[in-house]
């Protein structure tokens, strides 16, 4: 096995940066990846204008999947409403490979042809070390398929009803925050009998293997668990189910992430 087919079979959490940096020249090499200002190299052909680790600047279709930023504070029912297509993205070296792995994946499983991002490179401005300014997370909000049907995780995901997994009958709900402040949770849509939410379910499931294949994670977090709607934990995925309510923009939860999921490699903060 080639250095560069070993590269391409490795775990993004488990790439050095120089590994993730030599990947990425690569993709853009095969132009799956496209970067903003051309790449420039010394007389021995090694990359002079990027770093390992440092931040690239890079166009926003990957591996043939546009990524549109979503608006943000968006109170409607779609979160994914209103998305634009932004010029550039500034992600790590590593977290490009996860973006191409991703839009990749969902390219094959699922035709996806749009993904709705937030936070590549960007975010509040609080915390200059914040990984959605360092560019080394995301926040995924939904996709589109090549025949038009769309997920969004506000509308398809965190509005669903969640239903006990004794009796079947809605959980108890504060209004807004429909496991009030259970920390006991689960994948509401892995249980739910309802004929709308069984391809969510299975897309989702499918974004959240995803995550455990490639990203940072925590302790005891598994697919398989997310997937049968067993108890989860808390880690570094965050989603409309996550086990701690949080306070939006305080303390992290399920209460921030209404509309999104959130992963990431690394630390949030560097």
């Amino acid at each position: 096995m080639g250095m560069t087919e070993a590269l391409l079979k490795k775990a993004a959490r488990d790439l050095t940066q120089q590994e993730a940096f030599d990947l990425f020249i690569f993709l853009v090499e095969q132009d799956e990846i496209s970067v903003v200002d051309p790449i420039k190299t010394n007389d021995a052909g090694e990359v002079t204008s990027l770093k390992p680790g440092r931040q690239v600047k890079i166009q926003t279709t990957i591996a043939g999947v546009d990524f549109f930023k979503a608006r943000g504070i968006n109170p409607g029912a779609n979160g994914s409403a209103g998305a634009t297509q932004m010029a550039s993205f500034t992600p790590t070296p590593a977290f490009a490979v996860v973006l191409y792995r991703l839009a990749n994946w969902l390219s094959s499983e699922w035709q996806i042809t749009r993904i709705v991002y937030g936070g590549i490179g960007a975010g509040g401005g609080a915390n200059a070390t914040d990984c959605h300014m360092t560019g080394h997370c995301v926040d995924f909000y939904g996709a589109t398929t090549q025949g038009g049907q769309d997920f969004d995780v506000r509308r398809d995901w965190w509005t669903r009803t969640v239903y006990r997994k004794d009796n079947g009958k809605p959980h108890a709900s504060n209004g807004w925050d429909r496991w009030s402040n259970d920390t006991n949770t689960y994948f509401r849509l892995a249980i739910s009998n309802d004929a709308q939410d069984q391809v969510p379910a299975q897309f989702f499931s499918d974004v959240y293997e995803f995550v455990t294949e490639q990203c940072t994670l925590g302790p005891d977090i598994a697919d398989d668990l997310f997937r049968n709607g067993h108890p989860l934990r808390p880690g570094t995925v965050m989603h409309p189910d996550y086990p701690v309510a949080g306070v939006p923009g305080v303390v992290a939860g399920r209460r921030g992430h209404n509309d999104h999921i959130h992963f990431q490699l690394g630390n949030a903060y560097e």
